[in-house]
């Protein structure tokens, strides 16, 4: 599952202070098929931010596409961003990271199941696991 969030200025003017507009799971080849990703191309694509980013001093970084153009920038923030901004809620338990076991790949198939039922509003994936999928 991939997540992507959507935030937004608290004020045209202030750079710095920002509200989290919504976050959407997405599962990657649903999203990669939903912006006409051509699969082919994306490890390229990959390869060439890693280049980039290998190419910079150690810090931490930012990478942001820009909602308007056609194009991604990358900003050296501290290395004290983002601590302690917010409050940490705990993941789902459906989606957190169980330890390896026999059963991973049920373990994945009924997670996958579940975020395309949830995608698509249907409760198809739940039938087959017995879980209940809340819509």
């Amino acid at each position: 599952m991939m997540k992507l969030g959507y935030v937004s200025r608290l004020h045209p003017r202030d750079q710095y202070n920002h509200s989290i507009l919504s976050v959407i799971g997405y599962k990657p080849r649903d999203f990669a098929a939903q912006i006409n990703l051509n699969t082919a191309n994306m490890w390229g694509i990959v390869k060439s931010i890693v280049d980039v980013c290998m190419k910079l001093g150690e810090g931490k970084y930012v990478l942001v596409k820009d909602p308007v153009k056609p194009q991604v920038r990358l900003y050296e923030v501290p290395n004290d961003a983002f601590e302690n901004d917010y409050v940490e809620e705990p993941l789902p338990e459906e989606e957190q990271v169980r330890p390896f076991s026999e059963d991973v790949d049920a373990s994945a198939k009924e997670m996958d199941a579940a975020a395309e039922a949830e995608a698509t509003g249907t409760t198809a994936g739940a039938e087959k696991s017995g879980d209940v999928a809340a819509v």
